[in-house]
This record gives C-alpha cells, sequence and structure tokens, in this order.
C-alpha cells in the first residue's frame, strides 16, 4: 500500500517507517537516535551499466555521527 517503509540503517535493528517521502537519514553511532533529514539534493542512483542485472535498484543516505547528547561523551 506505500504507506510503511521498512529501513536497514546499520543500527543491528529493522525500523518500519511512516514517512515514505524522500528523505534521508542522520544516525547517532553512540545511541542510534535516528533523525530524518529533508535534503535538497536527489535521491543517488546506480547507472544502469553498473547494477550487474539488479533490477529496481535503490539507494538510501545514512550518516552517521553523534547526537548532541553523546558528542561530549567519552569513547
Amino acid at each position: 500500500m506505500g504507506q510503511i517503509r521498512r529501513l536497514d540503517l546499520g543500527t543491528g535493528a529493522a525500523r518500519s517507517e511512516p514517512d515514505v517521502g524522500d528523505h534521508h537519514h542522520l544516525v547517532c553511532a553512540r545511541c542510534g537516535k535516528v533523525r530524518d533529514v529533508h535534503a535538497d539534493h536527489p535521491r543517488p542512483e546506480l547507472p544502469a551499466d553498473r547494477r550487474q542485472g539488479l533490477e529496481g535498484a535503490d539507494a538510501d543516505v545514512v550518516l552517521s555521527g553523534r547526537c548532541e547528547a553523546r558528542a561530549g561523551a567519552a569513547r
């Protein structure tokens, strides 16, 4: 129905997201907190000649760092 999108953001847990619009994600590498990023650039696409036969290739941008609560925390 296109109302929920399943995500794997590299946190070790799958997520279901109700925002199926075009956006990317910020993920805190320390606590796993996820935030949506609505940016003014297109979603990256793999050129057809590099897909190695993969149909329907899609990409998501996942930016990783530390959230404000974890930014000052020691590693």
